[in-house]
């Protein structure tokens, strides 16, 4: 050994163990902090948060200090920047995928981009800290916000479409009130009346005494158009200030309307003071008159009368009132820069207003003007939109103006004079949260385009933490497992081991936490977060981790029995061990790849922490290692090195070849035992990723197991119920974990709601533990293809790199092996009824990449004894092959399995059945490794001697 590859190796190892440390600092001292530490913290850079958590935080701070308390919380938050940050499911939160639809017209590129920054905008505004809104593919945008405590009001702000237009009231006018005359309602009632009778109008009939509904206060009018009310009391007619505006006459009584305009009734004095309307407008009530008004609204035929004139309806919201709920509606031009009914030709550009010219918008409460103390917002217009505003209010005195915002009308007001303000007021019965959310998505601006919900996941903070907690406990239980067996083995090498296994784990969490301190100084960071399956993949590094230096002993040990002393035993051993590590752990990480490249979530997370695991386990093993070796050795006196006097199968001559037919018989009656079970058991039992669904977490007292409540919800409408009891729950009643195929979450909480059952974030004391989980069918279907292809690829990636490094026939056996480990796992999966989800899948290529690891070993073997020991024959090759692996084999596998069941032990829900999943794989994976991944090579080599 030379003395300057000594000093590399030595110097490397500290190099990389300090930089380790100094990256790592942060994420440890921001995580040593108490949790409201560091919420407060996260809410002082905040002030002007909606957030209602973060407004508590933010009050108890002012009351306690003041500005000096603020800015002692933005300095401990500034220390936060460049630390490794917890995923979703490790603090509670909410995931959201949308699918983008493009409006006509639109550009899918531009949609999507204008989309991410109008929801990155709303999320700023919102006060999440944090946040993560990303682009997915060509039509995805991906938003997770960690520790949201009201997913509900989340995900309106996201998803609202913001729309807001300003628009003159067609009808009714002053100069015409009644539906019939109309052309276009009246073109509607003959086009009715020559179809099928489609409604009963006999009860229905317009006049000027029909019944109304509405809450008045509810809608105020915009800056510069006002409400009086007269003495009398009769509802606030909008006029001008300082003038008199007469109401329209009274509604000649009508003795039949048609089929549609008899729908629509006339507002009385108490209903239009309701609904902020002048009498005699229109109303729709609530219920089955509505119902029929909006199916005839839906036919074709109809839109397409309406559209002729350049008309739509516009509805306000519907309003309680003495008579019940009821709506008023208008009709307004579809387009506002063309005139209606028989002036469509008419063009008026500038009387286009939208949401898009607001420059500002703010909360103020009822004042003066106000007939109540609702909040309410002043919008204000850049030049352009102050401009057309001007115009459209000077060209339009004594009309009528409406304020719609997403299709729904807020505010009627007549225009009293020309109005050259930049600003107006819009009021709609907001509560004081209604308004600050809506001013929060007009100052965002509109969604360009509709968002349609593919995947939503939603975690309590408290499930969470049991996530969390579960999680490093299963880490420190397989680490100690792991420490125990390789010090007890291996002795002083096991010792090495763990010190290079922990070097290793300090690298690879630098890795996750990077840039660290250097954030400071403007350094990027990976952006990496520490996930549920990430850990699992932490664990699964710290069993395989040792494979490398497992490896390498046995081989230092083969070469000490072959009587060389301690110093060339040590570099033959690292060199001959070296291609065998490169080749098994190359083959483990293409897999890993894989995953990554068809994984979503999570499980890309996972993918992650396996690949980094693996290079800087290689690092530790080979190089690490090295250097305390070589340290050891460095005092010439030294003779020997203690690698444990602890040896499995030394010696070994099983005669595995000879018996191979045995083994293809046991394999052979193993898988058909798992199609049985498969058949037998009705097919796998599918998560709703694959299926699309909702799953969420409910509590309830009148069900006490799952069988009585999947019959309770599929009786309610519920499709492909199924239930699993939640045994850490310890608040009254009994918790399930309910999945159905059912998308609406309107519907299953009303099905919920009627079995007797309460969603866990409704639940008292249930909110922290509370869990959604929603995918549509679209997505589903794309997963479970994703899913497919992500096992085939990895199969065809490993034939192509064995095919490379030995033979083509010899990717196949390995591949063969692979589908054999995989069958077998399958078969399980399907006896035990494992919920077949992504993260099975995972496990599932994680056994595939470390089978194949075994397997390489295996043929690394023996196309090395068959270059030094030609005398022997391929059978006789392949026998002493992978009997001089099987202790390393074994070993590999039993710290592999062991630390697959501490996670699995301590593990909750998913990550559960992924370790008892990965038990299964690992004893297939290692049968197969030793009893079939090379005898088939045998037997194509005998077909081959055979022909002529």
């Amino acid at each position: 050994m030379k003395s300057s590859q000594f000093n590399w190796r030595l110097w490397s190892s500290i190099g990389f163990l300090v930089a380790s440390l100094i990256l790592i600092w942060p994420t440890i001292s921001w995580y040593s902090l108490p949790r409201l530490e560091r919420d407060r913290a996260e809410a002082s850079v905040q002030p002007e948060t909606v957030n209602p958590y973060f407004n508590e935080l933010l009050d108890q701070m002012r009351a306690e200090g003041g500005e000096e308390t603020l800015a002692h919380y933005r300095d401990v938050y500034a220390r936060s920047s460049g630390i490794l940050r917890l995923g979703l499911d490790l603090q509670g939160g909410m995931y959201l995928s949308y699918i983008v639809d493009p409006g006509p017209g639109m550009e899918p590129g531009d949609a999507i981009d204008q989309a991410l920054e109008v929801i990155r905008n709303r999320i700023d505004e919102f006060g999440v800290s944090e946040p993560s809104i990303t682009k997915q593919g060509n039509d995805r945008i991906v938003v997770q916000l960690p520790g949201v405590r009201d997913p509900g009001r989340a995900r309106a702000i996201v998803e609202r479409q913001a729309l807001l237009e300003f628009k003159l009231v067609a009808y009714p006018s002053a100069e015409i009130s009644i539906p019939t005359m109309i052309p276009a309602i009246d073109a509607i009632d003959d086009y009715l009346a020559a179809q099928a009778p489609v409604v009963d109008t006999t009860s229905t009939v317009f006049d000027s005494t029909a019944t109304v509904v509405g809450d008045s206060s509810a809608y105020s009018l915009p800056e510069g158009l006002t409400g009086d009310s007269a003495a009398s009391g009769t509802a606030p007619v909008p006029t001008l200030p300082g003038e008199s505006v007469s109401l329209p006459a009274p509604v000649p009584a009508m003795q039949e309307g048609g089929l549609f305009s008899g729908l629509i009734q006339s507002a009385s004095e108490e209903v239009s003071r309701a609904l902020s309307v002048m009498p005699g407008d229109w109303v729709i009530p609530s219920g089955e008159i509505r119902d029929q008004f909006l199916e005839i609204l839906s036919r074709p035929a109809v839109d397409s009368i309406l559209a002729a004139s350049n008309l739509q309806f516009a509805f306000t919201r519907e309003t309680e009132t003495t008579q019940g709920m009821c709506a008023a509606v208008f009709l307004v031009p579809r387009d506002m820069t063309h005139g209606w009914g028989s002036n469509t030709a008419v063009e008026r550009p500038y009387y286009l207003l939208t949401g898009a010219s607001l420059t500002d918008v703010y909360v103020r409460m009822g004042g003066d003007e106000s007939l109540s103390n609702a909040p309410y917002l002043i919008l204000e217009f850049d030049s352009q939109g102050a401009t057309n505003w001007e115009r459209i209010t000077g060209e339009n005195v004594e009309e009528r103006v409406g304020i719609i915002l997403d299709g729904t009308l807020y505010s009627v007001a007549t225009i009293r004079e020309r109005i050259s303000s930049t600003g107006t007021r819009l009021s709609g019965g907001f509560t004081l949260e209604e308004s600050r959310d809506l001013r929060l998505v007009l100052k965002a601006g509109s969604l360009p385009a509709r968002l349609v919900i593919a995947e939503e996941q939603t975690i309590g903070p408290s499930l969470g933490q049991q996530a969390l907690n579960s999680g490093l406990i299963a880490t420190i239980v397989a680490f100690v497992i792991v420490v125990v067996f390789m010090v007890v083995y291996y002795g002083v090498g096991g010792i090495i081991s763990i010190a290079g296994l922990v070097l290793s784990m300090l690298m690879l969490f630098a890795v996750l936490c990077f840039p660290g301190p250097l954030a400071q100084m403007g350094v990027a960071g990976l952006g990496a977060t520490l996930t549920l399956p990430g850990l699992a993949g932490i664990i699964l590094t710290i069993g395989m981790a040792v494979d490398a230096n497992v490896l390498i002993f046995e081989r230092i040990r083969e070469e000490k029995r072959n009587g060389k002393g301690i110093r060339p035993a040590v570099e033959a051993g690292f060199a001959r061990a070296f291609t065998t590590i490169l080749d098994s752990n190359l083959t483990t990480l293409i897999t890993a790849l894989v995953l990554y490249r068809f994984g979503t979530g999570p499980i890309r997370g996972f993918a992650v922490t396996l690949s980094v695991g693996i290079l800087v386990s290689m690092f530790g093993a080979l190089v690490f290692s090295r250097s305390i070796f070589d340290l050891l050795l460095k005092k010439r006196t030294r003779t020997d090195i203690n690698l444990g006097f602890t040896k499995f199968f030394l010696g070994a001559k099983y005669p595995f070849v000879a018996r191979r037919k045995i083994w293809y018989l046991v394999s052979t009656f193993v898988i058909l035992g798992g199609v049985v079970a498969y058949f037998a058991t009705g097919g796998f039992n599918m998560s709703i990723d694959f299926t699309g669904g909702l799953e969420t977490n409910v509590v309830t007292t009148q069900h006490s197991n799952v069988g009585e409540l999947s019959s309770a919800l599929t009786g309610q409408g519920l499709e492909g119920v199924q239930a699993q009891a939640l045994e850490d729950y310890e608040g009254t009643g009994n918790a399930f974990v309910v999945r159905t195929r059912t998308m609406s979450i309107d519907s299953v909480n009303a099905a919920l709601q009627a079995a007797g059952c309460t969603p866990m974030e409704q639940a008292a004391g249930g909110g922290d533990l509370s869990y959604i989980k929603q995918i549509g069918p679209r997505v589903g279907e794309e997963l479970r293809t994703k899913a497919a292809n992500a096992i085939i690829l990895s199969w065809v990636a490993i034939i192509i790199y064995i095919w490379y490094r030995f033979q083509f026939k010899w990717g196949l056996a390995g591949v063969l092996a692979l589908v054999h480990d995989t069958l077998v796992t399958l078969g399980f999966i399907a006896l035990v009824r494992i919920e077949m989800s992504l993260t099975i899948i995972a496990a599932l290529l994680t056994i595939i990449g470390f089978s194949i690891n075994d397997t390489i070993v295996v043929f690394d073997r023996i196309r090395e004894n068959r270059k030094l020991r030609r005398g022997k024959t391929f059978e006789e090759t392949v026998d002493l092959s992978v009997n001089e692996t099987l202790s390393r084999t074994i070993i590999t596998s039993t710290t592999v399995f062991l630390a697959s069941l501490a996670l699995f032990v301590t593990g909750v829900g998913e990550i559960s059945n992924f370790a008892l999943t990965m038990c299964v794989g690992v004893i297939t994976g290692t049968y197969s490794s030793i009893f079939i991944a090379s005898m088939p090579l045998v037997d194509w080599r005998a077909k081959g001697k055979k022909k002529p």
